[in-house]
């Protein structure tokens, strides 16, 4: 009988101790402004800048924002800001938003410049070429720390771009114009950190 009991015990504080790493696990992912904002106990000056929006082939435009969070409370002696771009698109019921990092950035703007560079190439050139396939598809992505995914594809000898900002968003397609847009609105939140 007191063999069973400590078995239990066991078991019971394994997967106590088992959920509490899955929680630590979990609250660590996500971007850093997405933590700091989901944070108790802190005290936040949000200071929003809005910039162009990226259009999208629905007409449900993507807003975008500058977010500049300071924390009043920081114990570092520097001041504790961060800096980085919100995307948020609506959609039938809700809206979906994607915080993107300002380490990120420079992540997302270089992969853009050699989609610019080398897209179509990536997006028509198999590694594999199995003799039974009928056909093949290729499709480039992008994914932040907030599950944002941009993904690139080619159809009809064109690139191809589209968005989703959220694991649950619906993708939203957008016209090259937009890539551009959004190129210019990552630059000018990359231009606002270096400010600071």
């Amino acid at each position: 009988m007191k063999y069973s009991q400590i078995i239990i015990t066991i078991q019971i504080l394994f997967s106590f101790l088992l959920s509490q790493s899955l929680e630590d696990a979990v609250s660590v992912q996500g971007s850093a402004m997405s933590r700091i904002m989901k944070s108790s106990g802190s005290l936040l000056i949000k200071e929003s800048h809005e910039l162009a929006d990226v259009s999208t082939l629905s007409g449900s435009d993507i807003k975008c924002n500058i977010l500049i969070l300071r924390n009043l409370l920081s114990i570092s002696e520097e001041e504790d800001v961060t800096v980085g771009l919100i995307l948020e698109i609506k959609e039938k019921y809700n809206s979906k938003t994607a915080n993107i990092d300002l380490d990120e950035i420079d992540g997302l703007l270089a992969s853009l410049e050699l989609i610019e560079k080398e897209g179509m190439a990536l997006a028509t050139t198999p590694i594999a070429k199995p003799e039974f396939a009928y056909s093949n598809s290729i499709e480039i992505h992008f994914r932040t720390k907030d599950n944002m995914v941009l993904g690139v594809f080619e159809n009809k000898g064109k690139l191809n771009y589209a968005i989703k900002l959220t694991t649950t968003a619906d993708w939203a397609f957008m016209p090259e114009t937009a890539i551009l847009t959004l190129i210019d609105n990552l630059k000018q939140a990359k231009k606002v950190a270096e400010e600071l």
